[in-house]
């Protein structure tokens, strides 16, 4: 299978099944481990090997890429111990959708336009759908010969700052 095609047929519907549920933990972590491996099959078609591709993905995206492998690994194995990411599962934060008259969901508690999973690594908070994104959008802009059919704003539009 061709890196576009684990991308079109696996990780995009894996994705966006995601986006539509983004606090669901089920759907968080299977988005995660489709889009880090979306590595193996850059790999595997000729882009470079596994370390130089990692490498070019922390390059432009290195929090949201080690959130994303960390989410993956830790999710498969019980919490993991040597990513950059460590990550357990269930270590996540569900944040509502911000409401006035909702308990728990206020401004520090919540989030403005839909629920999310929040996890916090080198300092930032961060969300995983927003890291999910944001790595989709990063293989898109390094790799554009595997992915030139796919088109990326979509995703693009879920990074705060469009990354």
């Amino acid at each position: 299978m061709l890196p576009s095609e684990y991308m079109s047929e696996i990780v995009l519907p894996t994705v966006d099944e995601h986006l539509k549920a983004t606090g669901d933990r089920h759907l968080a972590y299977l988005a995660c481990i489709a889009t880090y491996h979306v590595r193996d099959y850059l790999s595997r078609a000729g882009a470079g090997d596994k370390g130089a591709i990692d490498a070019q993905m922390r390059g432009v995206c290195a929090n949201s890429f080690d959130v994303v492998e960390g989410i993956c690994n830790g999710s498969k194995h019980c919490g993991n111990s040597r990513d950059d990411f460590l990550f357990a599962p269930g270590a996540e934060q569900f944040m509502p959708v911000f409401a006035l008259d909702d308990p728990g969901s206020g401004f520090d508690v919540s989030r403005f336009d839909v629920p999310g999973l929040l996890v916090e690594h080198k300092g930032h908070r961060m969300f995983v759908d927003h890291c999910a994104c944001a790595v989709l959008s990063t293989y898109g802009q390094l790799y554009p010969s595997h992915f030139a059919s796919i088109d990326f704003q979509a995703y693009r539009a879920w990074v705060p700052g469009g990354h």
